[in-house]
């Protein structure tokens, strides 16, 4: 694939994502966080960020920085040097009902990939919304999404439980305010096919028709975690702006510093083959 390649794939993504803007009915926005209220160098903890129903920051670390994904302070995670059946250093929150159609948005930024994962998840079960439970069950996973420090590469677990890399990468040090549309019913909605997912980038469909994982039917709550680094500080990411609905809900439209982002993320997937 030459650049001429990408580029035209990338204008590709961004037509279908403005054919999909404004397809989606009423979402109902049920939960959101940002941390520009908590004071930058604050640990995260459910006391010091009251809509979290959970945070365990292992042997990694939660706390707060000054934001560089908007204003205020973002939750910075450093993965916890724990096995890959550990949650590592995580955040959550329950209590969304039997999600069947779901969207959920945030803003990430990768500082230091060397080694480990940072994940975004949601599904039912007591490691997902239990949050005295520190362990990794993917039977209780609807969906997972991660992004593999080393590389920067966005794979998604499917039903076989085994990664799949959606050909995106994402630069240490960029911006992304990712946008995930999720269907776990038997027929299309509002855009998305049945039992799948729909992801955007800084507004640009980056990957579509994405198989759930399916270990569960249903979302009752979400985690994000760092787990599974070598050494402390190999994985240094900043989560902001963590909104979730109850249906699928229309993407921002895209702008333009956003779909240079996206296309660079396809040029450094071209370079990492």
């Amino acid at each position: 694939m030459n650049t001429r390649t990408v580029s035209r794939h990338v204008v590709s993504a961004f037509s279908a994502s403005l054919l999909l803007l404004g397809s989606a009915s009423a979402a109902t926005l049920i939960w959101e966080q940002n941390f520009d209220a908590v004071a930058s160098s604050t640990p995260v903890t459910t006391g010091s960020v009251t809509n979290l129903g959970g945070a365990n920051a292992s042997n990694g670390t939660l706390t707060t920085i000054s934001s560089t994904l908007g204003s205020g302070s973002a939750l910075q995670i450093s993965g916890a040097t724990t096995g890959g059946s550990s949650a590592g250093a995580w955040i959550g929150a329950s209590g969304f009902g039997g999600l069947t159609t779901m969207s959920m948005a945030f803003s990430a930024k990768l500082h230091e990939g060397v080694s480990g994962a940072l994940d975004f998840y949601m599904g039912s079960g007591n490691t997902v919304i239990n949050f005295s439970n520190t362990n990794r069950n993917s039977d209780h996973y609807l969906w997972n999404l991660s992004v593999l420090a080393s590389t920067g590469s966005l794979r998604y677990l499917n039903s076989s439980e085994v990664y799949v890399d959606t050909g995106f990468v994402l630069s240490e040090g960029v911006d992304y305010d990712f946008h995930v549309q999720v269907n776990a019913t038997n027929a299309a909605v509002d855009g998305v096919s049945a039992n799948s997912m729909n992801i955007y980038a800084n507004g640009v469909l980056v990957a579509s028709d994405i198989q759930l994982r399916g270990g569960t039917t249903t979302a009752s709550g979400f985690r994000i975690s760092g787990r599974s680094t070598t050494t402390a500080g190999d994985l240094i990411g900043e989560v902001d702006d963590i909104r979730i609905w109850n249906g699928i809900q229309a993407v921002p439209e895209p702008s333009v510093a956003g779909l240079l982002a996206v296309t660079a993320g396809f040029l450094m997937r071209r370079r990492r083959v």
